[in-house]
């Protein structure tokens, strides 16, 4: 099957690397976002999709489009004649004419349990509910974010002291291997869709004031702020003028700690300013 991979973030390399080393899957271009550039040109962050890419012997074309809207991004992705796209953490909306027109079909991986958790921030919400379990599910894109029936799904335990890296890794780990299989069994006619069951909840994007804590939030709080943020991000320490990013928590022996104040205790970070 020859397959238009679409992702961005890290973990998103976990399901590009599977779908390359499978024999049942040829990965015949990677959309990717766009390079971030200085004011002199050069590039300052490419996506670690892209860094993957180029560290292949063989090499893999890599397509880096500002938008996927217009004629230009549909010509590029259909002369790569794909069968079908797979999207993992690309972050924007795929049109309809890519998996309905340029490929046979359009297929998403959503580190959920679906119809739970659709939307930007699945992991960090379920840390931040303090959910006992997630999982990542496999499913058909559609016009409405991860409403697509179901191809494949597998749940996960969220071990107490993981953070939204940690689960992605894990989600990673098991999903990875089975999708090349089942981008197979669906274009082939051997697998067959399935619709979500149960009752849908949310998870838009964290952000604002949900990523500030103070001296009125319980210590518990801020804990799962902090795991659901880390690797990528931290939570913003907000006291009176003050605004510092929690960059390490519960730390002792770091002379740059400071000992925060919150509702129902205190507890040793540390921090860096921000403006």
């Amino acid at each position: 099957m020859r397959v238009a991979f679409f992702g961005s973030y890290a973990w998103s390399v976990d399901y590009l690397a599977a779908l390359h080393a499978s024999p049942r899957t040829d990965v015949v271009l990677v959309v990717t976002r766009h390079d971030d550039l200085g004011s002199g040109g050069e590039r300052t962050f490419a996506t670690p999709v892209t860094e993957w890419c180029e560290a292949q012997v063989s090499g893999i074309a890599v397509f880096k489009p500002r938008s996927l809207k217009g004629d230009d991004a549909l010509a590029v992705i259909g002369a790569a004649r794909p069968d079908v796209v797979v999207s993992a953490g690309y972050s924007l909306l795929l049109p309809e004419d890519l998996y309905g027109g340029v490929a046979q079909a359009g297929i998403n991986v959503h580190p959920s349990l679906l119809p739970q958790y659709r939307g930007a921030d699945p992991v960090r919400r379920a840390i931040l509910d303090g959910v006992a379990e997630t999982g990542v599910s496999l499913h058909l894109l559609t016009q409405a974010f991860d409403e697509g029936p179901l191809l494949w799904q597998h749940r996960i335990g969220i071990d107490p002291a993981w953070n939204a890296g940690d689960v992605l890794r894990e989600a990673g780990r098991i999903a990875a291997p089975a999708l090349p299989d089942v981008v197979h069994g669906f274009v082939s006619g051997r697998l067959e869709p399935f619709d979500q069951q149960g009752e849908a909840t949310l998870a838009p994007a964290l952000e604002g004031a949900e990523v500030e804590v103070g001296r009125t939030h319980p210590v518990e709080t801020a804990r799962r702020l902090y795991r659901a943020l880390a690797p990528y991000r931290f939570p913003l320490w907000v006291d009176g003028g003050r605004r510092a990013a929690i960059v390490e928590m519960d730390s002792v022996a770091d002379a740059r700690c400071e000992t925060l104040t919150f509702a129902d205790g205190e507890v040793r970070c540390r921090l860096e300013d921000v403006r």
